[in-house]
C-alpha cells in the first residue's frame, strides 16, 4: 500500500509579512500558541486576487512518504528549483502543506496472550480485583480505534481461557468471560508451569479461522522462559515468516532473553519489538509504547524554513497546524533582499520506532 505527502510549495508576490525572518541570523520561533491554519493553501487565480497581491510564480512540490519507497533512503534531496526575481518593496509568500504520512483506514487484528504460569503470583499478583496485566490489557484494548479487533488468550501448561473470535471493544470480550469468571479471575490468574506453544497454537487458529485484517499482530506477556522444550518458537516462525503476523512481546521480571532473541518480530532496523519490564507495575504504558511502535504511528512531523545566505530559520510542527488528515502551515514571508541567494525547505518526520526520514528542497534567485 503506497501513500502519499502532498507537500505543496506555493510562492506568490506579496506586500504583507505573517511569518518574516528578522535579524541577522539565528532561529525566530513564534512561541505563542500557533494561529488558525489558512482557510486554503491555494494561490486564487489572478482575477480573484486582492488587490495589494501581485501573482508572481506557483511551485508545486509533491513528496511521498519515503517510509513507503521501495528504497531504503532515508533522506532524499529534491531537484532544486529557481525563484522568480521580485521588484523593489516585493517579497514572496511561502505556502506549505502536507499529509502526515499517517496510514489512514486499515484494519487491524490484535491477539493479547497472555502468561497466568505459577511465577506470576511473585511477579505479578492478584490484590482485590487487579493486576498489572488486567490494566494493560483493558487499557489497550479501550484505546483502539474502530478499524482494530482483539482476541484475549491466557496461558500456563496449557490454554486457561480464549476468546472465541476477534470482538471489536473490550464489552464484549468481557461478555465471552462470563462462564469462566470475571476479567480479574482470568488475567490475574497464576497457576502451574509455562508453554508457549499451547497459546500461540491457539492464536494460530483464531487468525485462520478469521478474514485477514491489512495488520495482523500478537502481543505477548510473559515471565519467563518455557518450562520445558520450544515447539512455540517454531510457531511463531510460521506465523511472522509465512503469515507475515507482527509478535510483540514484553518480559516481566525476569532477564531471560528468548522473548528478545527468537520470539518477537524485527522493525526496519532490525530491532526487536521487545520490551523488559522489572514490576508489573509499568505494564500499561510499555504495551500501549509498543502497540503505537508496532503500528509505526508518525511521532514528529517538523517544517524548516533556513535562509541560505545568513542562515535565517523558522521551524514549525504540523501538528500544531491541523488540516484535514494533514497540516497547513501559514503563510511564510520570503525577503530577497534579506536572503539573496534563496531558501532550503526541509520536511523532518519521525515514526514511533524512531526511524526518521528528511525530504530537503532548494528555491535559489538566479
Amino acid at each position: 500500500m503506497r501513500i502519499w505527502i502532498g507537500l505543496f510549495v506555493i510562492l506568490a508576490t506579496s506586500c504583507g509579512n505573517d511569518h518574516t525572518f528578522t535579524g541577522s541570523s539565528g532561529v525566530n520561533e513564534n512561541k505563542a500558541a500557533p494561529p488558525p491554519p489558512p482557510s486554503d493553501a491555494e494561490i486564487l487565480p489572478e482575477d480573484k486576487l486582492p488587490d495589494d497581491k501581485i501573482l508572481g510564480s506557483r511551485y508545486e512540490l509533491a513528496l511521498s512518504c519515503l517510509s513507503d519507497r521501495e528504497s531504503n533512503s532515508s533522506s532524499v534531496t529534491l531537484e532544486e528549483d529557481l525563484l522568480a526575481p521580485v521588484s523593489d518593496g516585493y517579497t514572496h509568500e511561502l505556502w506549505i502543506s502536507s499529509d502526515l504520512c499517517q496510514k489512514k483506514d486499515v484494519t487491524r487484528q490484535v491477539a493479547i496472550i497472555v502468561d497466568a504460569s505459577g511465577s506470576m503470583q511473585a511477579n505479578d499478583p492478584r490484590t482485590g480485583d487487579q493486576c498489572g496485566r488486567l490494566r494493560a490489557v483493558e487499557a489497550l484494548i479501550q484505546s483502539g480505534g474502530p478499524q482494530r479487533s482483539y482476541a484475549l488468550i491466557t496461558f500456563a501448561d496449557t490454554v486457561i481461557f480464549s476468546n472465541r473470535q476477534f470482538y471489536d471493544n473490550l464489552s464484549q470480550i468481557k461478555a465471552d468471560m462470563t462462564s469462566f469468571g470475571g476479567s480479574a479471575d482470568i488475567l490475574c490468574d497464576a497457576q502451574t508451569t509455562t508453554h508457549y506453544d499451547a497459546a500461540l497454537d491457539r492464536a494460530r487458529d483464531l487468525f485462520e479461522r478469521t478474514e485477514p485484517a491489512d495488520f495482523r499482530e500478537i502481543y505477548f506477556v510473559s515471565d519467563g522462559a518455557p518450562s520445558e522444550g520450544h515447539a512455540g518458537l517454531a510457531i511463531a516462525d510460521e506465523l511472522k515468516s509465512e503469515q507475515g503476523i507482527t509478535l510483540v512481546a514484553i518480559m516481566l521480571g525476569s532477564r531471560d532473553r528468548i522473548l528478545e532473541d527468537q520470539l518477537a518480530s524485527r522493525d526496519r532496523r532490525q530491532q526487536p519489538y521487545f520490551e523488559r519490564v522489572d514490576q508489573a507495575g509499568k505494564l500499561t504504558k510499555t504495551l500501549a509504547d509498543l502497540a503505537a511502535r508496532a503500528e509505526n504511528r508518525v511521532v514528529k512531523a517538523d517544517v524548516f524554513i533556513k535562509g541560505l545566505t545568513n542562515g535565517m530559520t523558522l521551524s514549525f510542527s504540523g501538528f500544531d497546524y491541523p488540516k484535514g488528515q494533514g497540516f497547513a502551515l501559514p503563510p511564510i514571508t520570503l525577503d530577497q533582499k534579506k536572503e539573496p541567494l534563496g531558501y532550503e525547505v526541509r520536511y523532518q518526520y519521525r515514526l514511533s520506532d524512531d526511524t526518521e526520514y528528511i525530504q530537503t528542497k532548494t528555491y535559489r534567485w538566479p
